[in-house]
C-alpha cells in the first residue's frame, strides 16, 4: 500500500505542496490562506490517511526514539 505524500494531497485540491506543509504542520504564520481552503486540505489528509514520514522527521529533528542494547 503506498503511502500518502504532500504532492497527492496537494494534486488532489491543486494547490501547492508547500502550502500542503504549512497548513498540515500548522505553520501559516503570515500566509493569507483562506479558513475554508486550511479546512479542505486538513479534511483531504484524513480521507487520504496522511501519515507523516517517521524517517524524515527523525532526520529533522535529530532523534530517533530508537533504544540500543548489547
Amino acid at each position: 500500500m503506498k503511502m500518502t505524500s504532500l504532492a497527492d494531497i496537494a494534486g488532489e485540491l491543486n494547490v501547492s505542496v508547500s502550502l500542503v506543509s504549512k497548513v498540515l504542520n500548522n505553520n501559516l504564520g503570515t500566509t493569507g490562506v483562506r479558513a475554508e481552503l486550511v479546512e479542505a486540505i486538513q479534511r483531504k489528509a484524513i480521507e487520504l490517511n496522511y501519515q507523516k514520514n517517521t524517517s524524515a522527521l527523525a532526520l529533522l529533528s535529530g532523534r530517533h526514539n530508537v533504544i540500543g542494547a548489547f
